[in-house]
């Protein structure tokens, strides 16, 4: 991939590499304050460099991407300037998509079986307690012995090690002589279980989503070489860590009154609280008081210990009375019944208030990429910015081994947001390096920048860098993911005068946002009560003027990002569709968007979660649980659906459905339990009904199949006997419902054998228990019966017709008439400028069947559909 691409692609982290300039080859002595290229082998991985002192030489080990068959393990020798390879321990590896990888004993022995382990990037340091390296990849725990040239594995079961995190950094600690982790994500131990392995291949209980709550993923962890254990460390005081939580609780406390103010704004009222304006005003007055209280005792210092907890909480303490000042304001809003204006004020002082959770946050917000360093002037550990999940950060913290305690740096300057940071710690200057030329002396709390020069293109998107202390120079290693094509892995080397350095010249913002969606959301919606019923009679006028049985295209200012691989739902009682989803070479983000019929706008949940480089880049692996938000992307196929009678938008995920809230905009209840062996399969489309049903067809695993009933006060969903699916289906099909018979309607089906159409009519009685396949005359009889390739199936009650759109740019459109079973080509299908359409809902309220235009694998925004159908 040419480095343009990967600049395009990489946002934030092209910053890295503004200050460079064309430099010839590499010379025969190092330069000063220039990088020069020095070493360049074939493709490598994504993998850190360990300082080796008895070898004076770095290295290397990681698993590259499915193309190779041998796992890389190499030493480089910066005072040779030359690689080391291949080293004994080098071995087969299974393919990419496998789910763990192992090893035979002939190929490696002594290394465990390792999850996931394909980017392994900071999670590796030697030990020079043990002489070692050691690694933690896939939640195992193990060493290279650079002498012996062994692998060791030390046998410390999941459950008795940190979550088995990716992209996270290993540091150590020579004031505790031990090793810390901290950051990584994308957990994945918790899937190892047939059919993905065979036996029972990793040790103990993995960690679980559920279990993998924010404190964990903030939390700070210690790896102690002579009893060869892991413990989690507690960093910061009880009291401080106990204000940071009562500042989040706060934040929770905004989020249920925006979700009461945002029922007044859409006018269908308050379903969080069930009060008028006037006592939501009154709850926003109380949360007032009680931000002001605990602002009282911020500033006043209790229980905060010590001169850098004295100096947040103060700090906290005066953006809570920012956050007080916008509260008072919405009070008199809401009292006057302007839902918009209140919920523009909450929102301000929503994000106001998160800063100051952050401000007596106990430790660093989770992170990938971020590299931790090892001051050995100053007895601590650096951080720097990395990948924040949904945003690029460029905080900078240093973790004090004495007190167990993470301090954020108050420097003036530092550099901007950065996704992946290489840095090093220059033991003849005491400043820790990143690449790009900034500089940090944590003795003095503060950052300096030095022009640094380098070959054009020099850099790929990977980079790890390592000081040699003897040779007194940094060498940078820097390759791609080599996933869809061969990179090189090139070796550059610097050596540092800081004489140059000037002061920081950046005091931006702690971290930017990876996307802009959900501040342009915001940008465009109504700013009154006033503005919203304008738009609603303008938007009205226009329905009223729709030719009957024609599809018609509707603009809106702004768009909720296109997903592949997914539909919608509809929420009835708010008159809202809602949209999530994604794949694999399309878009990832994990935000939901919700489309408002009536006032023709949509409102986006949070800035979404997005996966870091290369996962989801094109095709890499981006499922695994978020940063933020509970749920990350997936295929939304129809994965989702509402519950009258939980009032909410229920997620098929797993053995669970997850229960998200419209109105607060988050997942907020406890989910649903599937009671019972089987799929769960998905959602069906309950066309106002207010029970609430999932349906699986015939898979290749998952039986038994059949239709899932929801007890909603016992929130468990439980198969119904004798349902079992007599027929298979493609993942673009879905169920709805016949309140009027009280069955469950499937278009879609097909037999079990290959290639077979989905096109053919099954329903399900709920009273009888039982299937009826149907046989569906065609209008006009030479057609053929369409195939169910874009969810878009949707039922009319009042008369009793099922519309069906097949998807692409010349789909017709179809009517089942399900008291003849007759299926007629009704006319032609939405006109769209992209790929065609996704999904179909009908709304009773507005008496419209709606559809979304799409775009081709996640491009562009999506544009309704609408048309209003008379017999």
């Amino acid at each position: 991939m040419p480095w343009g691409m990967c600049a395009k692609s990489l946002g934030a982290f092209t910053v890295a590499v503004q200050m460079l300039v064309s430099l010839p080859a590499a010379a025969d002595s190092p330069a000063v304050n220039a990088w020069r290229p020095v070493a360049e082998a074939s493709g490598g991985t994504i993998a850190g460099l360990s300082y080796l002192p008895d070898q004076r030489g770095m290295l290397y080990f990681g698993y590259p991407a499915s193309k190779s068959e041998i796992s890389d393990l190499r030493i480089y020798y910066p005072g040779r300037r030359s690689w080391e390879e291949p080293l004994p321990g080098r071995g087969p590896h299974r393919a990419r998509g496998a789910l763990t990888t192992t090893f035979g004993a002939d190929g490696r022995p002594g290394l465990p079986a390792i999850n996931r382990p394909y980017w392994m990037a900071h999670q590796s340091v030697y030990v020079p307690t043990l002489r070692k390296v050691l690694f933690f990849a896939g939640g195992a725990t193990f060493t290279y012995d650079p002498e012996s040239r062994r692998w060791a594995d030390l046998g410390i079961p999941l459950d008795k090690s940190p979550p088995d995190v990716m992209l996270g950094s290993l540091a150590w600690d020579p004031v505790g002589q031990r090793v810390i982790l901290f950051g990584g994500g994308y957990i994945s131990a918790y899937k190892s279980k047939p059919p993905y392995i065979k036996g029972d291949m990793l040790r103990g209980k993995p960690w679980s989503p559920d279990a993998w709550t924010m404190a964990v993923k903030r939390a700070t962890w210690a790896f102690d070489p002579v009893a060869g254990s892991w413990s989690k460390l507690l960093t910061g005081s009880a009291s401080f860590i106990d204000m940071h939580e009562r500042c989040n609780a706060l934040v929770e406390q905004i989020e249920a009154l925006a979700g009461a103010a945002r029922g007044i704004a859409l006018e269908y009222g308050d379903r969080v609280s069930g009060k008028e304006p006037q006592g939501i005003a009154g709850d926003i007055a109380s949360l007032a008081k009680s931000m002001q209280a605990l602002s009282n005792k911020l500033g006043k210092g209790e229980g905060c210990h010590g001169d850098y907890e004295l100096g947040q909480c103060r700090q906290a303490s005066g953006r809570l009375q920012d956050v007080k000042a916008r509260l008072e304001p919405a009070v008199r809003a809401m009292a006057e019944g302007d839902g918009w204006r209140t919920l523009h004020l909450l929102e301000a002082a929503r994000i106001e208030l998160v800063e100051a959770a952050e401000d007596v946050a106990p430790s660093p917000l989770p992170r990938y990429y971020g590299k931790l360093v090892t001051d050995t002037r100053n007895g601590l550990l650096v951080l720097f910015g990395g990948h924040g999940g949904d945003r690029l950060l460029a905080d900078t913290w240093v973790f004090d081994s004495a007190r167990n305690q993470w301090r954020q740096s108050g420097a003036r300057g530092h550099p901007p947001p950065t996704a992946m940071p290489a840095m090093s710690f220059d033991t003849k200057h005491g400043v820790a390096l990143l690449d790009s030329g900034w500089i940090y002396d944590a003795a003095r709390d503060g950052w300096r920048r030095l022009p640094l020069a380098s070959p054009k293109d020099l850099f790929l998107p990977w980079r790890a860098l390592e000081y040699d202390p003897v040779g007194g120079v940094h060498v940078a290693l820097t390759t791609g993911d080599n996933l869809l094509g061969p990179h090189p892995v090139r070796v550059a080397q610097l050596k540092l005068d800081i004489g140059a350095s000037r002061p920081a010249d950046n005091s931006g913002p702690r971290w930017t946002w990876l996307n802009d969606k959900y501040s342009r959301s915001w940008a465009v919606l109504p700013r009154s009560q006033a503005e919203y019923r304008a738009r609603v009679r303008a938007h009205k006028a226009l329905l009223a003027k729709l030719a009957p049985n024609t599809w018609t295209r509707i603009g809106t200012e702004y768009s909720a990002q296109d997903r592949s691989y997914g539909s919608f739902a509809l929420d009835p009682t708010r008159s809202q569709l809602i949209f999530w989803g994604g794949g694999h070479s399309a878009y990832m983000g994990n935000e939901v968007s919700q489309y408002d019929i009536k006032g023709n706008l949509w409102l986006e949940s949070w800035s979404p979660d997005m996966p870091p480089w290369p996962f989801g880049s094109p095709d890499g692996d981006g499922w695994n649980p978020p940063f933020y938000h509970q749920l990350g992307s997936a295929h939304g196929y129809h994965r989702y659906a509402y519950s009258a009678k939980l009032d909410k938008v229920l997620f098929g995920v797993g053995d669970r459905l997850l229960a998200y809230d419209p109105d607060r905009m988050r997942w907020n209840d406890a989910p649903v339990r599937k009671v019972g062996e089987g799929a769960l399969g998905g959602p069906v489309d309950m066309s106002g009904a207010t029970s609430f049903h999932t349906m699986a067809a015939r898979h290749w695993y998952g039986a038994p199949f059949g239709v899932w009933q929801l007890d909603a006060s016992a929130r468990e969903i439980s198969r119904i006997r004798l349902s079992d699916t007599p027929f298979s289906a493609n993942d673009r099909s879905k169920a709805v419902f016949d309140p009027n018979r009280n069955r469950i309607l499937f278009y879609g089906a097909r037999d079990e054998q290959a290639k077979s159409p989905a096109n053919q009519f099954f329903s399900f009685e709920i009273d009888q228990k039982r299937w009826i396949r149907h046989t569906i005359t065609l209008e006009p009889p030479a057609t053929e019966a369409p195939v169910s390739m874009a969810w878009g199936v949707a039922f009319r009650p009042e008369n009793n017709v099922l519309m069906i759109l097949p998807g692409g740019q010349k789909q017709a459109t179809w009517l089942l008439d399900l008291a003849t079973d007759r299926l007629t080509q009704f006319g032609p299908g939405p006109v769209t400028r992209n790929a065609g359409t996704n999904g179909l809902v009908y709304s009773a309220a507005h008496d419209l069947f709606i559809t979304l235009e799409v775009g081709h694998y996640g491009t562009g925004p999506v544009t309704p559909h609408v048309m209003r159908f008379k017999p």
